[in-house]
């Protein structure tokens, strides 16, 4: 035996050779063993170290420098004191005037007190010399070797080197010395090199070159910058080596023998019995470090022997996946499996290649059939857990990361994945505790590092989390995914130009993934940049198969702060409200549980005549779809009656137009305040936040307004409360209390500025509770209960002589199954209504009381009711819903009035091509008795709105078609048209009879972006309304020819400059109003100014401008609440602030 082994005493390793059938344990440390070729009947081979390491650094200082995060291989420094050089790890700290060197095969990342990030390369010295003087300035000096520096703060650091020395001014660069040299590689923002010869400005793209003795020099890089830095990049582990470990092996020891084997590997044995299997092994090692060129020598001496070596293309596989090479990667992965469908490391590389892709379904599928190939591999377990949370399956993540765990706890990728698993439970103190474990076992890997700051975040840490996203970031340069979350974490810290810098490297750094295109959008719209906010998310929904983008495609986070509210504030500000519609009901015709989208949807319906249901209904879905989450809960926006005059264009704020791009536990305050004309006071504040699984929004509103004639007043004091808790990630409840106090005179316009009711006052006050759960009893169905009560008192004086009281209460019981695959979903329902209503008539008149009766009467409206909705993709570009409802519904004040009714329902999306969409919808509906407009029915069909604010009891039927072009990148329009049969019931004699009527509404849109600062939107509408009835007019008929001129520039400022032509003719039944026809002008103008890094916004409105006086008749003959129009036949100013805390 003595002739197989070697000594190895500078390296303090002893390898020994047995060919024995067993290898004797000698030494309680750590065992490597080894196995040839099965046809070559090698036993093991062993390597023990029979000599302990060094004595660790142990660094004190009044004040460090920097600290290590990361350690690999042999990393050692020496104190300005000393000539010894010890080993270091991960944690420790270095001084002013230590110095940091890195062995063969190795690297280290520092971070430095003043946050830049240092990754050193193998074979490489740093120095940390103590400053010159008390001026604030960071030295490091680079003595020899290779790092990277990356930094968005400009600390004024400086590097030197002995050739030339490099000032760091907020950027990311590569230093490399040699005997000959110093080469300042910059990949973004910019570097100055000087020494005494002379100086360069470095800008992204160059190469400062600064030869012994001369002067610095520019030359262009000629290689890709993942390829100057590849060997900082991380590579997926593929092939584990510490299967060749022998039984209770620590992880300490484990560590030391990978840095051992990665010095030695060589002579473990003979050259002449290093077979395929060894080389595969050792270049997996060398890429666990980043030697990648290494690597590859190893895979082509693998090919020449077998040129259909599966391990050699899985592992060439993995090298490119780590550059972003995805379709290259794919081939490869493919080619690894054809050559041995058996391999688990090729399966394992073609699970990666489709993860590349974001083709998650068939990433999980690899690693499955991998799993079966090896089915204790804590290795595979750990891949399929972190697949099935990204697919949304918490629970089977969970176990399968529990069950890596326990096969391999010292593996750092089970630590890892299961961190994520207790993260997606926001269990966050056995998330962090994993992610720590799993840094500790090795501190080079960027995901555990992603997992730690995310939790850090969770809980509020934010800075803690920036940070380790920083390390993360330097770990894997080339990683896009971590390069968003940075510029998240740098959005979230209001640091805008350090986000976009990270987002613009994301980009470039994989440019198929639409994440940092979509978070690079939000960020833009909340610079006021929202023309290059929706070319960002235009592009973002390009490589997201044309399809709308919510979230980021990172999916081992919830990532659940700004799905939803970002689409809606970009086409907001650009008043592209029915491209926002589109986008929302293309993506709830694909996944109708997809809470973002009714959020959208929700949006892009507030600035919508007749669409207040949909707004409010949409609303209510999205509250009982979301996870937890700090958006604060307006207090207006569940109401449909309310009457505030909407503002002039961008200067609309919601509160959403505040994202959070990151849910942690930390609250918001918002709060706005409007001062104009006719005694105009309005304030809305809200107070929100996130306590571990709790979410909670407090929320007040104001608003009072004299009118712009006598009686025209209103005023409103409403008040809500709202929470929402996580149970599980399957299951959550929420709980909301609402109080309304609201008094006005009359509101309405009938025509003539002087035809109005001197007497007529209301009052009203509401309280309504609401109760609401979601349960997902699997990933691809949810269950949603709602249950509203409300209780409201009303006291209307019509006359002088009239006036009466009522009571209101009543329940609204619902329930939504939604099942979703991807070519079918289903929503079926159903609930009941019910409406008590105690009223009374008073007068001092005793011949009134005889005709209307004076006495207290009690009446119910109640509604059964049952419904499915199905939408089935017919083809790629074809969808078609189709859907049936049934209503049971009664009205006590008459028995004429109980209906019995099914609706049928169809809808078709087609998307032609991919300017053009076509739709069309066919569909009956009945006008339910609520005294809250919020249901859990689906609200539109193929984009067309089914309910309408119509009399209660109301049967319809609708048609509608309509198209939608986007013919170039800056401009969309589109062209609709909808008819509507309606029987509207009205009491006569004391029972019900029906009042045909018919609505038609021609609609044409067109949005046209001018200019990066400029656009203009324009469009035609015209409705046409038919009755015969008494409580309306007989007809009415309504042009509008709106244009608007918007200009948005990055320092803050916009505005709106709109025009709106309007003609009217309103004919009357005899004895009623007057017959008229009008025509007039409208000018509406506002200018605003948005406040840096999302503290507010100011801004002045003015509407009808030239103080134009004209007759016209509002909708509310057509409405069962009171709604008044959005126009005013007088001039009037507003000011209004939003403040965000």
């Amino acid at each position: 035996m003595g002739s197989d082994m070697l000594q190895l005493a500078s390296k303090k390793v002893q390898l020994i050779l047995f060919r024995g059938k067993q290898t004797p344990h000698l030494f309680q440390s750590a065992i490597i063993t080894i196995t040839m070729r099965q046809k070559v009947r090698y036993s093991y081979i062993v390597i023990a170290l029979l000599v302990p390491l060094s004595t660790q650094a142990a660094l004190n200082c009044g004040q460090s420098v920097a600290q290590i995060v990361s350690a690999q291989g042999k990393v050692e420094s020496q104190q300005p004191d000393s000539n010894t050089w010890l080993n270091i790890e991960a944690h420790n700290e270095l001084c002013p005037g230590d110095k940091i060197r890195t062995g063969k095969h190795s690297r280290a990342t520092l971070q430095m007190r003043n946050e830049s990030v240092i990754t050193l390369e193998q074979a490489t010295t740093l120095i940390f010399p103590p400053p010159f003087d008390d001026t604030p300035k960071w030295l490091a000096y680079l003595r020899e070797g290779t790092a990277f520096f990356r930094s968005r703060q400009p600390q004024n650091l400086e590097v030197q080197t002995p050739f030339v020395n490099a000032v760091h001014e907020g950027t990311e660069f590569l230093v490399s010395v040699n005997s000959g040299q110093t080469a300042v590689t910059v990949f973004d923002g910019q570097v100055r090199a000087y020494n005494a010869m002379g100086s360069a400005q470095i800008k992204p793209g160059f190469i400062g070159v600064t030869p012994q003795g001369k002067k610095p020099y520019l030359q262009a890089l000629l290689i890709k910058s993942e390829d100057a830095v590849q060997w900082a990049l991380y590579y997926p582990p593929l092939l584990d080596y510490k299967k060749f470990l022998a039984p209770n092996t620590s992880p300490s020891q484990q560590q030391t023998v990978k840095s051992q084997l990665l010095e030695n590997f060589d002579t473990a044995i003979p050259s002449n019995q290093q077979d395929n299997g060894f080389l595969a092994t050792k270049a997996s090692l060398l890429l666990s470090v980043g030697r990648a060129d290494e690597a590859q020598q190893l895979i082509g001496q693998i090919l020449e022997r077998d040129p259909k070596n599966s391990e050699a293309f899985a592992l060439q596989a993995i090298i490119a996946v780590s550059k972003n090479r995805q379709d290259e990667a794919l081939a490869l992965a493919q080619k690894a499996v054809g050559n041995n469908v058996k391999s688990s490391a090729a399966l394992l590389a073609l699970s990666y290649a489709y993860q590349a892709l974001f083709k998650l379904p068939e990433a999980l599928q690899a690693a499955q059939a991998a799993l079966q190939q090896e089915p204790t591999s804590a290795l595979v377990l750990a891949r399929i857990s972190e697949l099935q949370l990204s697919l949304g399956e918490r629970d089977q993540g969970l176990a399968a990361a529990q069950q890596a765990r326990n096969a391999d706890p010292a593996l750092a990728r089970t630590q890892t994945v299961l961190g994520f698993a207790y993260l997606a439970q926001v269990n966050t103190q056995f998330a962090q505790e994993a992610f720590q474990q799993a840094i500790s076992i090795d501190s080079s890997d960027p995901l555990a590092w992603l997992g730690s700051a995310l939790t850090d975040i969770r809980t509020g840490k934010l800075e803690s989390g920036k940070q380790k996203l920083e390390t993360a970031a330097n770990l894997d340069p080339n990683n896009a995914v971590i390069r968003s979350y940075l510029g998240k974490a740098h959005f979230e810290l209001r640091n805008p130009d350090y986000a976009e810098t990270e987002f613009k490297l994301a980009k470039a750094n994989d440019s198929k993934d639409p994440t940092p295109w979509f978070y690079d959008a939000i960020l833009k719209q909340s610079t006021n940049r929202p023309v290059a906010a929706l070319h960002d998310m235009q592009q973002a929904m390009d490589l997201n198969d044309n399809r709308a983008v919510y979230r980021s495609r990172f999916l081992l986070d919830q990532d659940a702060a700004v799905r939803g509210t970002g689409l809606g504030r970009i086409y907001n500000d650009l008043g592209f409200n029915d491209v926002a519609n589109r986008q929302a009901i293309k993506s709830l015709a694909l996944d109708p549980g997809n809470y973002s989208a009714q959020r959208l949807l929700s949006d892009s319906s507030a600035n919508q005549p007749r669409q207040e249901v949909t707004r409010a209904s949409a609303l209510l879905q999205s509250q009982l779809l979301q996870s937890v989450n700090l958006n604060p809960v307006q207090p207006r926006l569940a109401y449909t009656d309310l009457n505030i005059p909407k503002s002039v264009g961008p200067a609309e704020v919601g509160f959403n137009e505040y994202n959070k791009v990151f849910e942690r536990d930390n609250y918001r305050i918002t709060n706005t305040t409007s001062y104009g004309s006719n005694n105009l006071i309005g304030n809305e504040a809200v107070l929100s936040g996130i306590a571990n699984k709790l979410s909670y929004s407090f929320g007040q509103l104001h608003y009072e307004n004299d009118g712009y004639r006598a009686n025209n007043d209103i005023k409103h004091d409403l008040y809500n409360a709202f929470a929402q808790y996580e149970f599980s990630p399957k299951f959550n409840v929420q709980a909301e209390y609402r109080r309304r106090d609201t008094e006005h005179g009359d509101l309405q316009q009938k025509g003539d500025m002087s035809d109005f009711n001197a007497d007529y006052r209301r009052k009203l006050g509401q309280d309504t509770y609401r109760l609401g759960a979601t349960f997902a009893p699997t990933q691809h169905s949810k269950w949603l209960t709602s249950f509203i009560y409300a209780n409201r008192n009303e006291f209307l004086n019509s006359f002088s002589y009239l006036s009466s009281s009522a009571k209101n209460s009543g329940y609204q019981l619902e329930s939504a199954y939604l099942l979703e695959y991807e070519r079918f979903n289903l929503t079926a329902g159903g609930g009941r209504y019910t409406y008590d209503i105690q009223s009374q008539f008073y007068s001092n008149n005793p011949f009134i009381c005889m005709a209307l009766g004076c006495q207290l009467t009690n009446t119910n409206d109640t509604q059964n009711f049952g419904y499915a909705y199905s939408n089935i993709k017919l083809l790629d570009n074809l969808t078609a819903t189709g859907g049936l409802s049934y209503d049971s519904y009664n009205d006590s004040q008459a028995s004429s009035l109980a209906i019995e009714r099914a609706n049928p329902k169809f809808g078709l999306l087609w998307q032609f091509n991919k300017e053009l969409l076509f739709r069309l919808a066919v569909f009956d509906t009945l006008k339910s008795p609520i005294i809250v407009n919020q249901q859990l029915q689906p609200m539109q069909i193929a984009g067309f709105n089914q309910f309408f604010d119509d009399y209660n009891g109301t049967k319809s039927t609708q048609y509608a078609i309509g198209m939608d072009y986007h013919p170039a990148k800056n401009w969309y329009t589109g062209v609709e048209i909808y008819a509507r049969e309606l029987n509207n019931p009205i009491i006569s004699n004391h029972s019900f009879i029906s009042d045909p009527r018919t609505e038609n509404l021609y609609r044409f849109y067109v949005n046209w972006i001018i200019h990066e600062h400029w656009l203009m939107n324009s469009g035609f509408r015209y409705e046409d309304f038919h009755a015969t009835g008494i409580n309306s007019p007989k007809a009415v008929a309504t042009a509008y020819l709106p244009t608007s001129l918007r200009f948005f520039h990055k320092v803050g400022v916009f505005a709106e400059l709109r025009g709106t032509y309007i003609n009217q003719r309103v004919d009357t039944l005899p004895g009623g109003d007057p017959s008229f026809s009008t025509d007039f002008y409208l000018v509406d103008a506002a200018i605003g100014y948005r406040l840096p890094k999302q503290y507010g916004i100011f801004s002045l409105e003015a509407d009808n401008l030239l103080d134009n006086r004209f007759k016209f008749r509002d909708r509310a003959y057509q409405t069962n609440e009171i709604r008044t129009s959005d126009i005013t036949p007088a001039q009037t100013f507003m000011a209004r602030f939003t403040f965000n805390f």
